[in-house]
């Protein structure tokens, strides 16, 4: 299992409120487990919490990752990705003709 906690800068805003949201409505049961691992592995809470909170951290990010980005952008991200997408299409294709654009070329196939 990788303990690399590290994540982009476009899931930081998610993970860090993900956490925090976690941590206010499971504080009872976040000082539980750290009571209990600081009990198992004869470590102060203070030594112990910083690896809970990185494990946490882990497993936030995780659950991020597998997300559709559709489900967690935000609207700047929305903007940089539809912006990537646009500068990804060719700057050099020739305009389209002035009988492309008209109304007869799209609706040709009906006759009024």
């Amino acid at each position: 299992m990788s303990t690399d906690t590290s994540f982009s800068s476009s899931q930081e805003p998610q993970v860090s409120q993900h956490i925090h949201f976690l941590q206010e409505q499971h504080q009872e049961e976040m000082e539980s487990v750290i009571s209990t691992l600081a009990h198992i592995t004869n470590l102060s809470p203070e030594q112990v919490k910083p690896h809970v909170d990185s494990m946490l951290k882990q497993l936030v990010k995780e659950n991020v990752e597998q997300r559709p980005f559709h489900e967690t952008a935000t609207a700047s991200e929305w903007i940089k990705a539809f912006r990537v997408w646009a500068a990804n299409h060719h700057h050099n294709a020739p305009p389209l003709s002035d009988y492309a654009l008209s109304r007869e070329s799209i609706y040709s196939d009906e006759r009024l």
